[in-house]
């Protein structure tokens, strides 16, 4: 089996997280392959509590109820994949792309 791509989309609090729990269980029982997990959300609450610039910008925006740019969240994204994807890994993005 090919390593495979799944994308997640969906309001907060929608079940994305419990929906990919369940996933990454029937992926893992299925061909074993370890799972690589993106939440530009999660990379969002960690990039606000760094306490920098950018970070009280992005809380502004947040608060507000503003979506964030495009260049920002691909940037997140990029970053994750950088850094931590491999090959023969199955990929599960929740929240990107998100325009």
């Amino acid at each position: 089996m090919q390593p495979q791509t799944f994308i997640f989309f969906g309001i907060a609090g929608s079940g994305k997280g419990t929906q990919v729990e369940l996933l990454i269980n029937v992926l893992k029982k299925q061909d074993g392959r370890e799972c690589l997990f993106t939440s530009t959300g999660n990379e969002y609450r960690k990039l606000i509590k760094s306490g920098n610039y950018t970070s009280t910008l992005v809380k502004d925006s947040v608060t507000r109820g503003v979506l964030q740019p495009d260049f920002l969240t691909t940037t997140l994204f990029t970053n994750i994949l950088i850094s931590d994807l491999i090959a023969d890994i199955n990929l599960i993005a929740d929240g990107y792309p998100r325009t």
